[in-house]
């Protein structure tokens, strides 16, 4: 997250950045991939998601270990980037593991308290890794942050290493343990029969709707956290610093949120839970930018927070139905695909955004942003009535 600054501070040709961002990111639109691997292979001793896990890891901490080593970036450049797509890419493998994992041993109940966690973690990581990340390259070089990146990635890996997916299995691979039974009745040996199942499971109805949900909360996800840094720096004379820091903001106190919330949305169901933040947040848009407000200071700090919280908390409730109802034996490609296509969606919001800035002012825009959330609304109604 870091990396793009500190290369624009060591004089990086622009053009060189822009093409390290993109290839340090391909993994992540690609991750679905690896999901039918997991499906297909796996080594039921030690779990059906956690070796894995483990070895995406382990991966992880030799690329880091790799870019320690490597030659100066600035004369070396693409060999840079080649090894921020490897890391990114055992990155995106570990994820798409971790879920399926997250899957097959989650009770239903606790899904929603465990997605607050995931997705909490992961914004406080990013706003760690952005602002700590930047201080650590200007003291120890990139040399030093790889050094440490290897050392972390390694005291993580001793959290799988040390528990077992299931009682009873391995914990190592010359350790004592077995199968379990549940692990065994999962395994699809063949390849047709594992995409027939997965492609029947995506085009399910309740599937559909469920996607068809996500993408119109995305897109005006996408659409308005890509008009609201635009809008209050060029509009309302922010400066670029300033958004970042309430958008950092923003994501701390929705990581903290979900972590007190999710308990009652395991207790009284998803149902409810996302008709009221889509509610919420299309409201707040529409007072906000309906209204003198749009141009309040405080009024706009207060829009960016309250969207934050109220999208990490939509993107929870999705998350743990889509969880629901992935098949057991195609979990990891299943999900994978949700997730892939969540990502698309988010994009295409920026996309939206750049077609409707030339004609709607900010007023306009955020009734779009508020008009396609309540489209989702009727559609994700009938999911919770007829398939939930």
């Amino acid at each position: 997250m870091a990396l793009p600054s500190w290369f624009a501070s060591q004089d990086f040709d622009p053009a060189e950045i822009g093409i390290f961002v993109f290839i340090a990111n391909l993994p992540w639109s690609l991750k679905l991939l690896a999901g039918p691997f997991m499906d297909r292979f796996s080594y039921p001793a030690m779990g059906r998601r956690r070796p894995w896990v483990m070895g995406a890891q382990l991966s992880i901490a030799a690329a880091f270990l790799l870019l320690a080593i490597a030659p100066d970036p600035k004369s070396f450049f693409y060999i840079t980037a080649g090894l921020g797509f490897l890391i990114n890419l055992c990155a995106s493998t570990q994820d798409v593991a971790v879920d399926g994992m997250a899957i097959d041993v989650l009770p239903v109940e606790d899904r929603a308290r465990a997605n607050a966690f995931m997705f909490g973690g992961q914004l406080l990581g990013i706003s760690a890794g952005s602002s700590g990340g930047g201080y650590a390259l200007n003291l120890m070089g990139l040399d030093g942050v790889a050094l440490l990146g290897t050392g972390a990635t390694l005291a993580i890996f001793l959290v799988p290493m040390l528990i077992r997916e299931r009682d009873g299995e391995k914990l190592l691979p010359w350790s004592p343990g077995q199968a379990s039974q549940h692990a065994l009745d999962l395994r699809v040996d063949r390849v047709l029969p594992l995409l027939k199942l997965g492609l029947t499971a995506l085009v399910a109805p309740v599937s559909l709707l469920l996607i068809l949900v996500e993408t119109l909360t995305r897109i005006s996800d996408g659409l308005l956290f890509t008009m609201l840094p635009v809008y209050t720096v060029q509009e309302l004379g922010w400066d670029d610093v300033d958004y970042n820091d309430w958008y950092a903001f923003g994501s701390i106190v929705a990581a903290v949120v979900g972590l007190l919330v999710s308990p009652a949305i395991d207790r009284y169901g998803t149902k409810a839970a996302l008709a009221i933040l889509v509610l919420v947040k299309a409201s707040a848009m529409l007072l906000v930018g309906l209204s003198v407000l749009v141009r309040n200071d405080d009024a706009v700090v207060g829009l960016v927070i309250l969207t934050w919280i109220c999208s990490h908390l939509s993107l929870i409730v999705i998350i743990v139905t889509m969880m629901r109802i992935c098949k057991a034996q195609v979990a990891a490609t299943q999900f994978a695909v949700y997730m892939a296509l969540s990502n698309l969606a988010y994009a295409g919001g920026s996309l939206v955004y750049a077609g409707l800035q030339v004609t709607f002012d900010a007023t306009g825009l955020l009734v779009w942003a508020s008009l396609l959330l309540l489209l989702a609304l009727p559609v994700w109604w009938h999911v919770a009535r007829r398939y939930l």
